[in-house]
């Protein structure tokens, strides 16, 4: 849902726990985007960033 959320508060209206969805969702796409570098509609041919897997992308967050 980081690259597919278009704001509409739908989410946060239909949970039954009242739990502020669509701002989880906005704080996690920013996140992600911030993390790849990736801006939603700047390529169409781009891949989206949680689709793409390389073997040392985190590697800076794996422990020895």
């Amino acid at each position: 849902m980081s690259t597919l959320c278009v704001g509409c508060g739908q989410c946060s209206t239909a949970c039954p726990m009242d739990l502020p969805v669509m701002e989880l969702f906005r704080t996690a796409a920013a996140r992600t985007q911030a993390r790849f570098d990736y801006i939603p509609g700047r390529n169409p041919d781009e891949p989206l960033p949680l689709s793409v897997f390389e073997d040392q992308e985190f590697t800076d967050l794996a422990a020895d």
